[in-house]
């Protein structure tokens, strides 16, 4: 299946949209990165070990694994062999995560729903975030447009 540049991004937009109006944390971008790299690249995985495969710093690694930590979608291992080395793995509720979402991809993909939900570890809220109210963001801009602050009396 060949896809356009615009159809990539419709399919991606799709899956991430589906994704904010479910009960799961909104993840980064490099969180995400971070996570589906631990997930699906053969281990073990290290701070340094991630940075040079992202390409990104290892300070930004490290603020994405204590995000990921605090879900419980990662744990830090102590390396027996090296004190100042931790090793990062994946653990069950990260993989929940992730296969979730890979629902989500596969159905805007098909063009259909997804099945199932993408949900929080421990969560077990059934209902799905009420849609916003229309209009609202812009409630406050005058007719020509433009920021409220800019608005004549």
């Amino acid at each position: 299946m060949q896809l356009s540049e615009r159809d990539g991004l419709e399919l991606w937009r799709k899956a991430v949209t589906a994704s904010v109006r479910s009960d799961a944390p909104d993840l980064t971008a490099r969180q995400q990165a971070v996570l589906m790299t631990i997930a699906l690249t053969p281990g073990p995985h290290t701070v340094r070990g991630l940075a040079e495969h992202l390409g990104i710093a290892k300070p930004a690694v490290t603020r994405a694994l204590d995000a990921l930590e605090r879900l419980d979608f990662i744990r830090r291992l102590p390396d027996d062999t090296d004190l100042r080395s931790i090793f990062v793995e994946r653990t069950p509720a990260g993989m929940s995560y992730l296969r979730a979402f890979a629902r989500l991809v596969l159905a805007a993909a098909s063009g259909g729903r997804p099945q199932g939900r993408l949900a929080h570890a421990g969560s077990d809220r059934q209902t799905p975030r009420p849609p916003a109210r229309a209009g609202r963001a812009f409630s406050g801009h005058c007719r020509r447009g433009g920021h409220p602050r800019n608005a004549r009396p």
